[in-house]
C-alpha cells in the first residue's frame, strides 16, 4: 500500500515517513509551498530513499488562509489560521493533489494525535504527549478527510520522536519546533495595510482615553503585556473596536465570562446533538480545558455555558470540545456572553 507523507522538513514528518517505511508501506514524500514559505524536504526524502514532489499551493493558500487571517483582524477578531489551513489546505486541496499525483492509498502527517474507528466512524483522540498534543487543530476535519489519513506518531512522545530521528540519522533539526504562523515570519505588519497598522486610542469601559496603541493587529482579548496606560492598576484588553481603531481595557475580573456563542461548528466524533451535552471545552490551544454544557442552537451553532467563568474568551479563536481524550468537534467563538 502506498502512502503519501506530507513532509515539512521537520523532525515529526520525517520520522512519520521513516516509521511507515519500517512498517512496510510504499512511501512517497510530498510538500507544499507558497510565497511565504518555500518548504523543501528533498534532503529528508533522499536520506529515506523515497520519491519526492513539491506542490505549489500559493493561490489557494492566499485565498483560504492569508486573506481569511487579514479579514478576521479587520473585523476585530483574533483568528487561528492553523485550523483553517488544516481543513482547507493540508487535509483539503493539498491532500487531494498529493493523492492524485502519487497514486497513494493513504495520506499521512506528523500530527500528535491518533485516529480510531468506531461503528464505521473515524474518531480523533488526543496524543499521549500532552505538551505537544495537536487534536485541537484538527477539529475542522470531516469524515471524508479522515477516511484514508494516518497519524504515525499517535503513540509516541516528542522525546521519543527525537530519539528515532537521531538513531535514523535524519537530516533535520530535532530541537526546532513548528512555526505558529508560517506566513508571518517577518511579523504581522507586513500583511496589513497602513490603516490597520496606525496608532489609536486605548480607552476604559467608560470611553475615557488612557493611552495609545501602535496598531490593533498587535493585540488580543485578555492581553496585558505591552499596554501603556495612565492607570496604575493592571488592565487587560476587554475588546477591540476596529471601526473606531481603539482598544477597550478593563480590570481583570471583567474579562472573565460565563458563556460564549460558538458558530460554524464541525462535529467530528458525533452527529450534531439535539439536546444539551456535557463537554470539556478549550478556548485556546495552550489553555486548559474547562467543564461546560453545550446547548445546541442549530446544527452549526451552540451556546457554551461554563461551570466557572473563563478568562479571555476571544472572538475568532476556536472553542474545541472534548469528552475525556476524544475530540468531539469545535467552532469559532462568535462572542462572549455574561460575566
Amino acid at each position: 500500500m502506498r502512502v503519501a507523507v506530507a513532509l515539512s522538513g521537520g523532525v515529526d514528518s520525517a520520522v512519520s515517513a521513516l516509521l511507515l517505511r519500517w512498517a512496510g508501506y510504499d512511501v512517497v514524500g510530498v510538500s507544499f509551498f507558497h510565497k511565504y514559505l518555500n518548504t523543501d524536504a528533498s534532503s529528508v526524502a533522499q536520506r529515506l530513499g523515497i520519491p519526492y514532489s513539491r506542490i505549489d499551493m500559493s493561490n489557494v493558500f492566499q485565498k483560504n488562509v492569508v486573506d481569511y487571517f487579514i479579514s478576521e483582524y479587520l473585523s476585530g477578531r483574533t483568528p487561528n489560521p492553523c485550523v483553517y489551513c488544516n481543513r482547507r489546505i493540508k487535509f483539503g486541496e493539498f491532500r487531494k493533489r498529493a493523492l492524485e499525483l502519487t497514486g497513494a492509498d493513504f495520506f499521512a502527517t506528523g500530527h500528535y494525535a491518533s485516529i480510531i474507528e468506531v461503528s464505521g466512524r473515524r474518531l480523533i483522540k488526543k496524543s499521549q504527549d500532552s505538551e505537544y498534543e495537536q487534536s485541537y487543530f484538527l477539529c475542522y476535519l470531516t469524515q471524508d478527510e479522515l477516511k484514508n489519513t494516518l497519524f504515525p506518531l499517535s503513540t509516541l512522545t516528542k522525546s521519543e520522536v527525537r530519539k528515532i530521528a537521531f538513531a535514523g540519522n535524519l537530516p533535520v533539526n530535532v530541537n526546532r519546533s513548528s512555526r505558529d504562523v508560517c506566513f508571518a515570519q517577518e511579523g504581522y505588519r507586513t500583511l496589513f495595510s497602513d490603516t490597520l497598522a496606525r496608532r489609536g486610542d486605548i480607552v476604559d469601559v467608560e470611553g475615557r482615553k488612557i493611552g495609545e496603541h501602535n496598531g490593533i493587529f498587535n493585540y488580543t482579548v485578555g492581553q496585558r503585556r505591552g499596554l501603556k496606560t495612565a492607570r496604575g492598576e493592571p488592565l487587560y484588553i476587554l475588546r477591540i473596536e476596529t471601526e473606531r481603531n481603539r482598544i477597550v481595557v478593563a480590570p481583570k475580573e471583567m474579562v472573565y465570562k460565563k458563556d460564549i456563542l460558538v458558530k460554524d461548528i464541525n462535529y467530528v466524533a458525533i452527529e450534531p446533538p439535539k439536546t444539551e451535552l456535557r463537554i470539556q471545552c478549550r478556548i485556546r490551544y495552550r489553555q486548559p480545558e474547562q467543564s461546560a454544557t453545550l446547548f445546541p442552537l442549530s446544527e452549526t451553532e451552540a451556546k457554551i455555558v461554563f461551570d466557572e467563568p473563563v478568562f479571555a474568551a476571544t472572538p475568532g479563536q476556536f472553542a474545541v470540545f472534548f469528552s475525556k481524550d476524544l475530540l468531539l468537534g469545535g467552532g469559532v467563538i462568535q462572542s462572549e456572553g455574561s460575566g
